[in-house]
């Protein structure tokens, strides 16, 4: 099957063994719920401003800025890390010690690697846990909140075109419309991942029976790494549509280019003020001016043209 992804070290290494069990795989599944939740909050946030916007407009002073956005972040954390709990009991490092033919002697090696423990194997735990229990806090609830906040932003951005509208109410509509983009971007990139859902519920009787022995489709096998490579396009589509419909990050960005090309520009043009070739010039003066009447006038002229030849230069 393709692989999208892979680590800058080898799944067999010792290193990858080591850090999987209780560092890559918990993070995974938390960093996963995080966007999940980010976006939901992101849409309350402007489904607030949309329509509520006198009270947004209390509530969003400069000083509670950076508040606010705090408050979210330990919320999303919270939850994702709550959801994301026993991921942590599911897989356990061990060692391995076998016999290893070297030439003509017979040496012990022991290594680490990490297997599944029983809890993931329970059946219960399968099912009301992997299934159910993940299927309601990263699929159904966030997509009922995603489209219940989205209709109402949808009409309260209809209300505010039928009526005049100041800058700041301009300003609000347009970050709606970039959210709508945003959440239309993340319900399509994580089809994948809700059809995968909805083959565990349908396979997990089956699964539990044939336990270790159980072998997915190899087209499931294909849709997993698609899920993963429209996880990482959902992430990277960000930055397009924000410079694509956002109006102030667009004006700001090409601020930035434009005032970093000016930067280049003027290093570029010192570099060469300092090279040779006006040093040559000065060179030239001197020998023109000894050749010729030595008039205070006609010195003055001459340094005054090769002065404004290298400051076109």
């Amino acid at each position: 099957f393709i692989r999208v992804f892979s680590w800058p070290f080898p799944q067999s290494s010792q290193l990858y063994a080591y850090i999987f069990p209780k560092l890559l795989y918990p993070l995974n599944n938390i960093s996963l719920c995080c966007s999940i939740y980010l976006i939901i909050f992101i849409a309350f946030e402007r489904y607030f401003a949309v329509c509520e916007p006198y009270k947004y407009r209390v509530e969003a002073r400069p000083e509670n800025v950076n508040i606010r956005v705090l408050k979210y972040l330990l919320i999303v954390i919270t939850i994702s890390c709550f959801i994301n709990f026993p991921r942590f009991f599911e897989t356990q490092l061990v060692s391995l010690t076998f016999n290893s033919a070297f030439n003509t002697s017979v040496e012990t090696v022991t290594i680490v690697t990490y297997e599944v423990t029983e809890l993931r194997k329970n059946s219960e735990y399968i099912r009301f846990y992997i299934n159910w229990f993940r299927a309601i806090f990263t699929c159904i609830l966030p997509l009922s909140a995603l489209i219940f906040f989205n209709i109402k932003i949808f009409r309260g951005i209809r209300y505010a075109h039928l009526r005049p509208r100041a800058n700041g109410v301009r300003k609000e509509v347009n970050l709606a419309f970039i959210l709508i983009c945003i959440v239309f971007v993340f319900v399509f990139c994580n089809i994948p991942r809700v059809f995968l859902n909805c083959y565990d519920f349908i396979v997990v009787e089956h699964l539990i029976r044939c336990s270790e022995s159980y072998q997915p489709h190899p087209m499931i096998l294909c849709l997993a790494s698609l899920n993963h490579l429209c996880l990482v396009l959902n992430a990277s589509l960000n930055f397009l549509i924000y410079f694509s419909c956002g109006d102030n990050f667009k004006h700001v960005f090409l601020k930035i280019v434009k005032w970093c090309t000016s930067v280049s520009g003027q290093v570029q043009g010192n570099s060469q003020m300092s090279e040779e070739p006006s040093d040559v010039s000065r060179i030239e003066i001197i020998e023109m001016g000894s050749s010729m009447p030595s008039s205070p006038s006609y010195t003055l002229t001459l340094l005054t043209k090769s002065t404004n030849s290298i400051s076109n230069k």
